[in-house]
């Protein structure tokens, strides 16, 4: 399966492709730090509990998906409410359709 591989940087929304530790695939965070191989993402949940520090992870680049830039915006199709099943269609729209 070939993945498309996207430019990180800070303050990014990334979802994790792995589990890691107690947080499952798909986790989202924000990048808040790079480094040469990884970024540190910082997870908003606080599920599960813990102290804040538990919610910064460095993960590796390849690890991670790109959701939100403030580049280019929403990655991929990714809606703004997060689900995967479609495309926001809504800049695609005629005027006269409005």
């Amino acid at each position: 399966m070939a993945t498309t591989k996207h430019a990180i940087e800070e303050d990014d929304v990334v979802a994790l492709r792995v589990p890691l530790g107690p947080w499952p695939a798909g986790t989202t965070g924000t990048a808040v730090s790079l480094y040469e191989g990884s970024a540190l993402v910082e997870v908003a949940e606080d599920d599960p509990p813990g102290s804040a520090l538990d919610n910064l992870l460095n993960v590796p680049f390849e690890q991670l998906e790109l959701r939100w830039s403030g580049r280019t915006g929403w990655a991929d199709g990714w809606k703004p409410d997060g689900s995967p099943n479609g495309r926001d269609h809504a800049a695609k729209r005629s005027t006269t359709s409005e």
